[in-house]
């Protein structure tokens, strides 16, 4: 889900109602981004960067990083804080997937593309 709203709403109201994080204000208009489209959109550009997609037994799409995966349970996980400019990502991915170290820098990088993507 995406939703343009005008800047005069309350937009922590909105967006803690709404359950979505804001990332993006550009001409009056904030956007925002729901688990679902945050979830698009990592297995969009991780496809887009060369690693393989595919499906678990459990039926959950996942990342696989080469020898270590994320699923769809742990993108789920690490929304919203991960969209934070402050964000630890390595932090965040070992509280929810411990031992999974060369999932960091490929997530740094989706994430810088995803806020880049939401920010102009």
């Amino acid at each position: 889900m995406v939703l343009l709203v005008p800047r005069y709403f309350n937009q922590q109201f909105l967006a803690c109602y709404l359950g979505v994080s804001s990332i993006s204000k550009s001409e009056g208009v904030e956007v925002y981004m729901d688990r679902e489209l945050f979830i698009i959109k990592v297995v969009e550009c991780a496809r887009k960067q060369g690693f393989v997609i595919e499906t678990n037994r459990d039926g959950f799409l996942q990342i696989d990083f080469g020898n270590k995966k994320l699923h769809q349970k742990h993108l789920n996980e690490l929304f919203p804080e991960i969209l934070s400019s402050n964000a630890k990502i390595a932090k965040l991915i070992e509280k929810i997937a411990p031992g999974r170290p060369c999932t960091h820098k490929p997530m740094r990088d989706i994430i810088s593309l995803i806020n880049k993507e939401f920010s102009g």
